[in-house]
């Protein structure tokens, strides 16, 4: 049941909250990541933004500009992107170009495409193209394809992997040189048994050290998102919990938070709807395969609660707030990978903090001018 929309909370900062509008439009306009640790990072970026937009929602305003330059500060210390004047292209199409390009110029120019990637961004189909271009093309392009490997790709845990697959029984001198170069190791002499055993040891003990750093990086970017969820559960619930658990724990937990928000707004005779919202969610993640999964429904479960939140307290806009939600689930449908499924819900709660933040940004306003 809709009712009058709630008033601006006390504490509530028009200023900051056009500051957190300009921050989640530069975050959008990025372009949508491809490695499972540039996806993580930019996951993290939305849920930050997302509990800074929930603390400044509720009134505070110091809270929410402190976590907000948090933010800022953490992405100024890190390295500018490759090329940052041009967005990269998808990398998902790149390798069924390569394969079906016949000429030395479109060969060239298509590994030149490349020079806008990092390690990390390559998918297993890319990589498998790529390492073929480095043992079996023409000198020419074969040279071009090493010299952009080396500058890009050394570190790129699934085209060590593709180069492993594809190690030749008799290389060449410079198949030989690119690989010392790749591995930083003296190989054999190209005619010696014993180089391709060696370059294949090197190459699998690389491979593995990549997939462990890999590895590391991302429990450190689940932890941080972990601990924020959990962030959000202590301010709401003014419970004392530990920050060792896993995601789909956390983000129950701020879920069952979210709900009882919705208890404190809904008509007594409307609660029966939020039962059996809480019961379809719970068949979801029963259903869910695995622990990814069961984090994915819990964040479902945070956008459902949102939703109807801020449906019942800014009535006028409930059908725009609801069909956030509605083209999110369509977006699900259509995303293969876990991570993308992820993103899609985060930056849908984020387009709902959008809207109740200039809605109460323009109340705002106008309050200050009626009061002169």
């Amino acid at each position: 049941t809709y009712g009058r929309m709630m008033p601006v909370p006390t504490g509530f900062n028009a200023g900051v909250a056009g500051h957190w509008l300009d921050q989640w439009d530069m975050l959008l306009e990025q372009s949508r990541p491809r490695s499972d640790v540039a996806m993580l990072q930019h996951l993290l970026r939305m849920r930050l933004m997302n509990q800074s937009a929930a603390v400044l929602a509720d009134g505070h305003a110091s809270k929410a500009i402190k976590l907000l330059r948090e933010l800022e500060a953490e992405e100024a210390s890190e390295d500018a992107p490759v090329d940052s004047q041009e967005p990269p292209m998808s990398t998902r199409a790149w390798g069924h170009r390569m394969s079906k390009a016949r000429t030395r110029e479109d060969k060239i120019r298509i590994l030149d495409e490349l020079l806008k990637f990092k390690a990390g961004e390559l998918t297993t189909h890319d990589a498998s193209v790529l390492a073929n271009v480095a043992v079996a093309e023409s000198e020419r392009i074969r040279e071009h394809g090493h010299k952009i490997i080396e500058q890009r790709f050394r570190n790129d845990p699934e085209f060590i992997l593709a180069l492993l697959d594809q190690v030749p029984t008799t290389p060449s001198k410079s198949v030989s040189d690119f690989m010392e170069a790749i591995v930083g190791h003296s190989l054999p002499h190209v005619q010696s048994s014993r180089w391709s055993w060696e370059i294949r040891r090197i190459l699998a003990n690389r491979a593995m050290k990549l997939r462990a750093a890999d590895a590391e990086v991302i429990d450190g970017l689940t932890s941080e998102y972990v601990n924020s969820v959990l962030d959000e559960v202590r301010r709401l619930t003014d419970q004392e919990l530990e920050n060792d658990m896993l995601p789909a724990q956390a983000l129950a937990l701020l879920a069952d938070a979210r709900a009882n928000r919705v208890r404190g707004v809904m008509s007594a005779s409307d609660l029966s709807i939020l039962t059996e919202v809480i019961k379809q969610h719970e068949l979801r993640f029963r259903l869910a395969e695995d622990s990814v999964q069961m984090a994915l429904v819990r964040s479902l479960a945070v956008l459902k609660m949102l939703t109807l939140e801020w449906s019942i307290k800014m009535p006028s806009h409930a059908t725009e707030i609801e069909m956030i939600e509605e083209d999110a689930l369509l977006e699900l449908s259509a995303a293969s990978h876990v991570l993308d499924q992820f993103m899609i819900v985060e930056q849908a709660i984020g387009e709902t903090w959008r809207i109740v933040l200039l809605v109460y940004r323009q109340k705002a306003r106008a309050q200050k001018e009626s009061t002169g």
